[in-house]
């Protein structure tokens, strides 16, 4: 597709939709969370509609899995309270849940066999008769499906496993001891709901204090991502962002805050920003090491389990945002010659940085010919390469590609292997890696 399809020259008014659109579809990126289940049949599924308790769910498809149910028939799934009860409610009480443990090995064991499809088929009913509103975000609906969910032992089995994945991850990076080990170690506590509340507030306010006065510029970038939410009244976004600027001043990505209420025009700070020397966010680091962890099993509920929380890091990729801001005020501060030149060699910096965008490089180009730059030679050869480059495959998938959606494509336990080396890829060469290999595999596949 020629560049001039995607950004026409003279139709200015697409370009900011478009950017726009990039800005929201961003900003919903940030608190996606991939959960990865097989794509669901209806077959069977109608029954699991209604909340039940989990001992009524049917089997996902009751003529063609009877084996399923034969094999781990769905027992009730909540684990009782044993506190102040009689010696022997508290032995029957032991007794069922030393049952219902039994029951989520079991699902464990054979989830590729059986009950992953019959998970997406329950989920996707659950979907159905509970959806999401727009309009009523927390509304009561979401409630019940939310309710449902937790009962089904499918999902009680994936949050015993992401337990156990998040427990062994964190219990590494602790024995590694570094600042930036453990600095992942509080992303993943963050939300390890299972772990003592005193213990795992204890943690982030150690390494929140940590982060302030740290000489890791890894470190600093976690914490000025938002990635950790902050602990007290700290503002440890605002402080660990000065920290990074600090101990990384070359770096481009401490200068540009990633948040929805951008400094003011004059008040970008535009000569560190002329004097950055690269650009480097935090994303890629930290789900490289999370991938160096990764189980080595063969396809089953761990594996699937852990690439969903590598693929959740992408959260706290939230460069996007920043970025759209800074070219924005770049575009109203044209006029002034030492606002265009910093703009111009922060663009230089985003298209050399080593993971990078598509959609940032469209962007880069647009930012070059509002600024009056299209035709400097620099500019002008990467104008025609994109041109080059920009493959129709590729410009379907741009959008699926930059926000994770492509993961859909990987489903069930065969997608695994996909999934790891879609990973490999975005810690390797960028989401500009993912697309090439989106669009060659597209190109490749028969019409």
């Amino acid at each position: 597709m020629p560049l001039e399809s995607v950004f026409p020259k003279r139709r200015r008014r697409a370009r900011r939709l478009l950017a726009a659109a990039a800005l929201l579809l961003g900003c919903a990126a940030l608190t996606w969370r991939w959960q990865a289940t097989e794509q669901p049949t209806l077959a069977g599924a109608a029954a699991a509609a209604q909340p039940a308790p989990a001992a009524d769910l049917p089997p996902a498809n009751p003529g063609a899995t009877a084996s399923t149910a034969a094999a781990a028939p769905l027992p009730a799934s909540a684990a009782l309270d044993t506190s102040d009860v009689p010696a022997a409610h508290a032995t029957a009480s032991e007794a069922a849940k030393a049952r219902h443990a039994t029951l989520l090995a079991a699902i464990e064991q054979q989830w590729c066999s059986h009950y992953a499809e019959a998970d997406a088929q329950y989920m996707q009913a659950l979907a159905q008769s509970h959806p999401f509103d727009p309009k009523d975000p927390h509304g009561p609906a979401l409630s019940r499906r939310a309710e449902a969910t937790r009962a089904l032992p499918t999902q009680q089995a994936r949050m015993a496993v992401r337990n156990r994945i998040q427990d062994r991850w964190i219990a590494q990076l602790d024995q590694a001891g570094d600042a930036a080990s453990l600095a992942i170690a509080a992303v993943l506590a963050q939300e390890a709901f299972h772990l003592d509340w005193a213990q795992r507030q204890a943690r982030l306010a150690a390494a929140q204090q940590q982060a302030l006065s740290t000489t890791d510029a890894l470190v600093a970038a976690i914490w000025a991502s938002g990635a950790i939410h902050c602990q007290g009244e700290v503002d440890c976004r605002e402080g660990a962002r000065r920290r990074w600027q600090a101990v990384e001043p070359a770096n481009l990505a401490a200068w540009v805050p990633n948040r929805l209420d951008p400094p003011k025009d004059a008040s970008w700070p535009w000569e560190a920003i002329a004097q950055a020397q690269y650009s480097r966010s935090a994303t890629a680091a930290v789900q490289s090491r999370l991938l160096a962890m990764l189980p080595s099993a063969a396809p089953g509920l761990e594996q699937e389990v852990a690439l969903g929380l590598i693929e959740g890091i992408s959260g706290i990729r939230r460069d996007s945002i920043g970025r759209f801001q800074l070219l924005q005020s770049c575009r109203a501060a044209k006029t002034a010659e030492s606002s265009r030149a910093a703009c111009l060699h922060a663009a230089h910096l985003i298209w050399n940085e080593p993971h990078p965008s598509m959609l940032d490089r469209l962007q880069l180009l647009d930012l070059a010919e509002a600024l009056g730059a299209q035709d400097e030679p620099v500019w002008a050869a990467r104008g025609t390469a994109m041109k080059q480059e920009l493959s129709p495959a590729m410009a379907r998938s741009i959008f699926e590609v930059e926000f994770g959606q492509d993961v859909q494509r990987y489903p069930g336990c065969r997608g695994h292997a996909a999934r790891q080396a879609r990973l490999r890829q975005l810690v390797e060469g960028g989401l500009l890696r993912v697309l090439q290999h989106a669009a060659a595999s597209a190109d490749a596949s028969p019409p």
